[in-house]
């Protein structure tokens, strides 16, 4: 059924969720057992500059010549406005 409803595109990143989650507390854990939990902020600046770098390389840009503004409507609905009503 899930085959049905999402495309490849989605299971292929439900995986790679699930792989992350699984082994990320584990990594962690480990980092901050053997050399302290300051050094789990030095796996995010090498893991960052490739992302970056990884994107600029593979991801075209695309600008869009027919784009409107910035919907203002819509806007309403982000996810810190949401946070706000919530904890009214």
């Amino acid at each position: 059924m899930h085959r049905n409803i999402c495309g490849p595109h989605w299971r292929s990143r439900g995986s790679c969720d699930c792989a992350a989650s699984g082994i990320g507390p584990i990594l962690g854990g480990l980092l901050t057992e053997q050399l302290g939990w300051r050094s789990t902020f030095l796996v995010n600046l090498p893991v960052s500059v490739a992302a970056v770098a990884l994107t600029l390389r593979v991801v075209d840009e695309s600008r869009n010549p027919d784009a409107r503004r910035i919907d203002l409507p819509a806007s309403r609905c982000s996810p810190p406005r949401r946070a706000r009503w919530s904890t009214r």
